[in-house]
């Protein structure tokens, strides 16, 4: 299947100094305030979640927004925020706080201008009756949109309603235990896109191995890309194992991680059901960095 890169516009997002601060301490945590707008009427809008990840991956307690804001006492350098709308009527946005917040005494305020967007109705189908597909229950990853990637979930009839989305060109990985992951790209022309029936297949190749980065660093995770995507991910025992499923033929790129950041890749081949990768190491990979 041909790919096309995915060109979603997102809100803009402003970082701002205020007043009334809070110093910043020796454990370089500091109060951070999130306001967010309505692009269109320049109104602040409520009801949105708000999540925070920390650079080592630990989980802010959520916020909803209301009168468009809300706030955390503790954040730190490279906090990861993604707002995201309950209701569907606006792209999910996200935004990392950068090295520049956290110098200063100043209060920081992050700024979200939200852009209305268009959905899309899939249905996933794999298993059988009666010699006709039936519909199963699906994990969807719309990948990505400027770096964020938007977990869905179909109903356990297969239906799923994707988005919001602004007009542009989408890509999908559509994942079910027990078969292949499929990629899946369409265009948003309108406000409303019926993209059919997607059918998978059963199977998908299992891959393992082990990363050994030395002692130079942990690395946390694994993933496989393919197409452009993040097909699957998993984390990495504490011996450096790892194990990856329902990976499709052919080649394409082992991505080892320390939390969100990309430590190094190595290109692979899937060319049977159970793959051995034997032992990952950075050395070995002209793509390391």
């Amino acid at each position: 299947m041909r790919t096309a890169p995915l060109w979603l516009a997102l809100s803009s997002v402003w970082l701002v100094a205020g007043c009334d601060s809070r110093p910043v301490g020796a454990d370089s945590f500091f109060a951070i305030d999130v306001e967010i707008f309505d692009a269109e009427t320049r109104k602040p809008v409520d009801g949105l979640v708000v999540r925070g990840t920390l650079a080592d991956g630990s989980a802010l307690e959520p916020r909803v927004s209301e009168v468009g804001r809300s706030s955390w006492k503790h954040a730190a350098e490279g906090l990861r925020v993604v707002v995201s709308d309950p209701e569907r009527r606006f792209v999910t946005s996200e935004a990392t706080v950068s090295e520049m917040m956290a110098l200063g005494d100043e209060e920081r305020v992050l700024r979200f201008e939200l852009v209305r967007g268009h959905l899309a109705q899939l249905r996933v189908l794999g298993g059988v009756a009666n010699g006709e597909p039936t519909a199963i229950p699906a994990k969807i990853s719309v990948w990505p949109i400027e770096g964020v990637t938007v977990e869905e979930s179909s109903f356990p009839n297969g239906d799923a309603t994707l988005g919001p989305f602004t007009p542009g060109d989408v890509k999908l990985a559509v994942s079910a235990p027990g078969y292949e992951t499929a990629v899946v790209d369409f265009s948003v022309r309108r406000r409303e896109v019926r993209l059919g029936d997607l059918v998978l297949r059963r199977g998908g190749a299992v891959a393992q191995g082990r990363v050994d980065t030395g002692g130079r660093v942990r690395a946390t995770g694994v993933a496989y890309r393919s197409s452009g995507v993040l097909l699957e991910t998993a984390s990495i025992d504490a011996s450096g194992h790892f194990e990856l499923s329902g990976l499709p033929q052919g080649r394409g790129t082992l991505v080892v991680r320390r939390h969100r950041r990309e430590l190094f890749t190595r290109e692979v081949l899937i060319d049977g059901t159970a793959i051995d990768l034997g032992v990952v190491r950075p050395e070995e990979l002209a793509s390391s960095r």
